[in-house]
Formats: C-alpha cells, sequence, structure tokens
C-alpha cells in the first residue's frame, strides 16, 4: 500500500507544533501506526492518515472519546471514483476537526464496490445524511446504517450519477404528458430532424 510516512521530517515538524499534535503523534501513530495505519503526512496544516477500512470505525471511535484529542466533529465525506482499481476503486476521505485543540484531522481509506465500509452514524450524527449522498452519487456501501436510500436523486433512479462509468445523459428521462396528466419516466432517445445542407459557397459567385 502506498505510504506517506518520512520519519525524518514528521519529527523535525513535530516539535515546532502546538502540543495537540504532540499527543496525536504520542497516542494514536506509535500505538497504532502498526495495526490500523498505513501512513501518515502532514500537508497545509492538516494531519492525512491512510487506514485499513475494516478498522476505520475503532480509530475513529478512539480519537473521538480521547480527552487528549477530542476530534469530535466530522464535516466532511469526499469519495474519488477510479474505475482502473476494482479492489481500491473507491478513495474515501474523512475530514475530522477538533473543537476544542482547532485542529484539522484527514482519514483516508479504501473499498470497493462489493466490499463496503462500516458506517458512522453512531459516533457522528452528521454521518447520516454524508453516507447516504456518497451511496447515492457513488454507490459506496454503508454496513450498520439506520436509513441507507437516496437522498439527492429520485426515487425510481436507477444508477449512480457521479461513477465515472456513468453516461452523461444518462439512462432515462423525466416530462410531463398533457394527456395522461402525470410525469412520465421513459429510456433516453436521441433523435434528430432529417435535415437538408446545402454546401454551396455563397462568396464564389460574388462580384
Amino acid at each position: 500500500m502506498v505510504s506517506f510516512s518520512n520519519k525524518n521530517y514528521y519529527r523535525g515538524w513535530i516539535y515546532n507544533k502546538p502540543q495537540w499534535w504532540v499527543k496525536f503523534n504520542n497516542i494514536v501513530l506509535h500505538h497504532l501506526y502498526s495495526k490500523y495505519i498505513y501512513g501518515f503526512m502532514v500537508k497545509s496544516a492538516r494531519l492525512y492518515c491512510i487506514c485499513i477500512s475494516s478498522m476505520l470505525w475503532m480509530l475513529l471511535k478512539f480519537i473521538k472519546n480521547s480527552s487528549s484529542l477530542s476530534v469530535e466533529c466530522l464535516t466532511d465525506i469526499v469519495v474519488v471514483d477510479n474505475p482502473n482499481s476494482l479492489d481500491c476503486r473507491f478513495t474515501i476521505n474523512y475530514f475530522l476537526l477538533s473543537y476544542i485543540y482547532n485542529h484539522r484531522v484527514v482519514v483516508r481509506t479504501f473499498t470497493n464496490i462489493v466490499k463496503g465500509i462500516r458506517s458512522l452514524t453512531y459516533y457522528y450524527n452528521s454521518a447520516n445524511w454524508l453516507e447516504r449522498e456518497a451511496w447515492d452519487m457513488y454507490g459506496v456501501k454503508f454496513l450498520l446504517h439506520p436509513d441507507l436510500r437516496r437522498i439527492l436523486t429520485d426515487y425510481g433512479f436507477q444508477g449512480h450519477p457521479l461513477r465515472k462509468d456513468f453516461p452523461l445523459i444518462g439512462f432515462t428521462e423525466l416530462r410531463y404528458d398533457d394527456g395522461f396528466k402525470s410525469i412520465c419516466v421513459e429510456p433516453v432517445e436521441m433523435t434528430q430532424d432529417y435535415r437538408v445542407y446545402k454546401f454551396n459557397n455563397g462568396w464564389i459567385n460574388w462580384k
């Protein structure tokens, strides 16, 4: 797996930063690096961690309930689709915030279409709608989610729009039918009337 760990750079960086980062380094990285975390790096005043998908909920539970870290807010979930990688097609980034220490942590993990990942709704209330949005747009499965259903698209929508293999025009289209007085859902048809083109150049005979 990809590792962003650079111990020489990280040691030189950690001693010039506030005490919060030292606590995170001592508590999390030293005890969980070999078990749950593939690698880490610091960029733009944020700490990026690459975690095993099966142990993601344990890591986030630990850093939230720890009084020395207090990363208690999940601000956003960002999914990146990579169709060329079947085993790790989806890259999921969790953006976390500590209200007490005013620092941000980004935890990154990988999953595929079949495997899925455990839901974090039990630990973060904001994960409910964020995970539903990721499921609706990308089709990422979140296990043990209390209400995993679409949130942005229509009820009868087929497919996941933000996947890179999803066509730009979609599969179905909606229109209002005056005869039935209702909304009709039909397959997309790219029809075009026959046109007659005149290729004569009007500037040739101009004097």
